[in-house]
């Protein structure tokens, strides 16, 4: 008897697999969670690869989009540390939301919020997400952020805690 194949990840289970887009959104993410070390650490990446009008641009619609997602948030997101390989799920839903919120695919990225955003703040997060995500997929320096080029590694990263 033959084994079903198994289902095809929606999401790269790694960083090193996701595109560069999202690895800078998942970056951005987890420097900004990480306090004021790592979002001097991204200020700098950002300056250096998109010069400072296009990351003052990016990190207040990114601001926005977090204190929208903060608003809705059904539940404690769950952050992988700065230095971790892997892709968290909510990492990847976010991610998700925002990409497609950016193409102007209002449906994808509602099918991403639901349960994860409580309804009434849905809308809010899908506009910010949008303006966000418009970012994203309009800045052309960011085809450029390979997969060798991510946030620079601290020097003594922050101890996780359990």
């Amino acid at each position: 008897m033959s084994q079903p194949s198994p289902a095809t990840p929606k999401y790269p289970r790694r960083l090193s697999d996701a595109s560069a887009r999202e690895r800078l959104f998942v970056g951005m993410l987890r420097y900004w969670f990480d306090g004021p070390t790592g979002q001097q650490a991204l200020w700098q990446t950002l300056t250096t690869h998109l010069g400072v009008g296009d990351a003052q641009r990016l990190l207040s619609a990114f601001a926005a989009f977090l204190q929208a997602v903060t608003a809705g948030l059904r539940y404690d997101l769950n952050r992988p540390g700065v230095e971790c390989p892997d892709l968290g799920g909510d990492e990847a839903r976010l991610v998700a939301i925002v990409l497609a919120a950016g193409r102007q695919d209002r449906v994808a990225a509602r099918a991403e919020i639901e349960g994860m955003i409580a309804e009434a703040e849905q809308s809010a997060v899908l506009d910010a997400a949008g303006r966000l995500g418009v970012l994203l997929v309009a800045i052309d320096k960011l085809d450029d952020f390979g997969k060798n080029s991510s946030i620079p590694r601290r020097a003594s990263p922050t101890p996780m805690l359990h």
